[in-house]
């Protein structure tokens, strides 16, 4: 893990920031633990002030004909009705991969964690900052702490 750690750090993640993180586990190669050490050691590279966060799309809850206008005839009542209600704890969209998962099962079981409500644009998030995963636009988050790339001066 410590190797992920120092490669983070290279990137210019630093201890206390706010990290909204997109990965692909297989761009990383083969990581000993897969993703659950990829989420560990993003959340050590950001230490105990730091918050990690992942975009955690749920496709599943999109309208299923959304180029249908006009009243819906009774095939798309019913393939609308099909469509699962959207609720924090939903797993994330498979086509986002592992990471992402990985870091929304824990949010969904850990401590100072939280998610968004929106279904649109979830977010789970751990670490001191995590609160403020449950804001409205994912921007507010990324601003508070100076956004993506923010200098690392202590």
């Amino acid at each position: 893990m410590g190797e992920l750690v120092a490669g983070w750090r290279e990137a210019g993640v630093c201890e206390g920031m706010t990290l909204m993180v997109h990965a692909s586990l297989s761009a990383l190669g083969r990581v000993d633990g897969g993703a659950a050490t990829v989420v560990a050691s993003l959340r050590e590279a950001v230490g105990p002030a730091g918050t990690v966060a992942v975009p955690a799309f749920t496709w599943e809850v999109a309208d299923p004909e959304p180029e249908h206008v006009g009243p819906p005839d009774a095939a798309v009542v019913a393939h609308r009705a099909a469509v699962p209600l959207f609720h924090a704890g939903m797993p994330v969209t498979r086509a986002l991969g592992a990471v992402p998962e990985a870091l929304r099962s824990l949010v969904t079981t850990g401590t100072r964690s939280c998610t968004t409500s929106s279904p649109s644009c979830p977010a789970p998030g751990c670490g001191c900052g995590a609160s403020r995963c449950a804001v409205p636009r994912l921007q507010e988050l990324l601003d508070a702490d100076g956004g993506v790339g923010a200098d690392c001066a202590s």
